[in-house]
């Protein structure tokens, strides 16, 4: 895509430049109320205000239009050979925050799809690693449910434990009171540690097979280049 000099630009792309960088609302209303106008501009100021446009959507969170928004860029990228706006590639973030908004609007399974199809042009990306990482544990969820109702029976217990302390050990045989809070702790912290255990276990194993992913997705592309 070609460039030009600042001096060359239309009055309507300078005036958008001007809104203030982190007033994503004000960006917003302002592609949409100069929406056929910002249509008519050439190729170079369109797609730049719409990646702009695009980029204030996700950070409110306004998800449906941005990926619709999203979609467009995309194929403008394709189309006119577009690799850098505002010193990212413009295909890669798009599809990034894609990704990122189906996961906020709770489409793991296509979020996690795009991420992996992400990953397998861009090996190395960093975010979309962790990404993965997350799309792969929520998608371990049901992993965790032993370990969550083990947690839940033993706090249970030891709150019961705890009632029995209160109310016959401590006041009809204190002499068994350190016994008792020996296991009511006990059984608390085998609580506390089958929560913890669960969440590590699930990420732990999230993290060996994104990574196992990454490297198949490597190894791919090196066997294509060479």
């Amino acid at each position: 895509m070609k460039t030009r000099s600042k001096t060359s630009y239309s009055t309507l792309y300078q005036a958008f430049l001007e809104i203030d960088e982190g007033d994503h609302r004000e960006k917003i209303r302002f592609v949409e109320k100069n929406a056929s106008s910002i249509a008519n501009l050439e190729v170079i100021e369109y797609f730049e205000i719409m990646y702009i446009y695009h980029n204030a959507l996700f950070e409110i969170g306004k998800h449906d239009t941005q990926l619709e928004i999203g979609d467009r860029i995309l194929v403008m990228c394709i189309m006119h050979l577009i690799t850098k706006c505002l010193g990212e590639d413009p295909y890669l973030e798009t599809i990034f925050k894609k990704a990122a908004a189906l996961y906020n609007v709770g489409e793991y399974p296509e979020a996690q799809h795009v991420i992996q199809e992400l990953l397998k042009l861009h090996p190395d990306h960093e975010p979309s690693k962790v990404f993965l990482i997350n799309c792969l544990v929520k998608e371990r969820k049901q992993e965790v449910i032993p370990f969550r109702s083990v947690s839940i029976v033993a706090i249970l217990s030891s709150a019961v434990v705890i009632a029995i302390e209160l109310l016959f050990i401590r006041p009809h045989a204190p002499a068994y009171t350190e016994y008792v809070e020996i296991l009511r702790n006990a059984l608390f912290v085998i609580g506390v540690l089958s929560l913890i255990s669960g969440e590590v276990w699930i990420r732990y194993k999230a993290v060996n097979q994104a990574m196992d992913q990454v490297k198949e997705y490597r190894n791919k592309r090196e066997e294509k280049a060479g």
